[in-house]
């Protein structure tokens, strides 16, 4: 049965063959340019959002501008390494299980960190208030255990496109918690550039069928967990993000944050892993009997996802 595709993520004319490229079906450009415009709003949308809430309605002062600018640009690397991190989790869930991708993707995680720390003189333990180590955990179960988890599933279910989409909204969140929590203004940009990432959500979530197409109970069922499993996922990195900004002020290096950060989901995602296959009694276990290119996604996904 033809599945329902909201207006974000199909062609203008999906069912116009004259407005197909030549030598491209119908059938073929249904399911090959669709995944490649939602990739591309996904990519968009969050760094734009980002940039409108950047911006100043006020003259700005000597020196601001290149502050402004600094940060627009990190949305734009954080977007480009957000957009290959989906893809290689969606490329690395073909082979592996939701339980030994998180396990596998630790490993570029916590080399990527490593690395990092090593190269900028960053400490390798926790130079700081042992009363602020705990939060690292509880920032790595909210937006690396069931962030990550509910975001696997989302993808399997709806695509990553539009998980990486939908799950993008955690910055409504995050800007909502810090007025009340942190105390940050709440200004006109900022939430101008939150109603366009809502704008993106509701295109996603709403729109026509499509003529003569009607989805199956199957498949909206399906869109409709996918994007339960996006919801709580931008929830559980919302947290996250919330709890990494308190860590900051308190004086914390973004380096330290990340770095403990790998180290705790390393032990949680390994340990459970190897729960896992004691139950179930694998000798030897399946994630080693994955093939190479399978190791390959997970670690360029643990890299580019995580830790840049």
């Amino acid at each position: 049965m033809p599945t329902w595709r909201s207006p974000l993520t199909r062609t203008a004319s999906v069912h116009s063959a004259a407005s197909l490229p030549k030598g491209v079906s119908s059938a073929a450009a249904r399911e090959r340019y669709p995944r490649s415009l939602c990739l591309l709003s996904s990519f968009c949308r969050l760094p734009f959002g980002a940039a409108v809430a950047t911006m100043q309605g006020t003259p700005r002062k000597r020196g601001t501008e290149s502050v402004n600018v600094t940060g627009i640009l990190y949305c734009f690397a954080a977007a480009v390494f957000w957009a290959i991190g989906p893809v290689c989790l969606k490329k690395t869930l073909e082979s592996m299980t939701r339980t030994e991708t998180a396990a596998a993707r630790t490993i570029g995680f916590l080399a990527i960190t490593i690395g990092y720390c090593l190269f900028s003189d960053n400490s390798l333990g926790w130079p700081y208030e042992l009363s602020l180590l705990p939060t690292t955990l509880l920032l790595t179960l909210s937006g690396n255990v069931l962030g990550d988890l509910s975001y696997f599933r989302a993808i399997q279910l709806i695509g990553a496109g539009k998980a990486v989409s939908i799950s993008s909204c955690n910055p409504i969140l995050v800007a909502l918690a810090s007025t009340l929590w942190l105390g940050e203004p709440l200004t006109v940009p900022l939430i101008l550039g939150l109603c366009f990432i809502m704008a993106g959500l509701f295109l996603l979530r709403s729109g026509p069928h499509g003529e003569g197409t009607t989805p199956s109970s199957t498949d909206a069922a399906r869109s409709a967990s996918g994007f339960f499993y996006a919801i709580v996922a931008a929830v559980g990195l919302a947290g996250m993000s919330l709890l990494q900004k308190w860590l900051l002020s308190r004086g914390v290096t973004p380096g330290s944050v990340t770095l403990w950060r790998s180290y705790w989901l390393s032990a949680v995602s390994w340990g459970y892993w190897a729960a896992i296959v004691t139950a179930k009694r694998e000798r030897p276990p399946m994630l080693f009997q994955r093939g190479r290119i399978a190791w390959f996604w997970a670690t360029v996904a643990g890299i580019t996802g995580m830790g840049l």
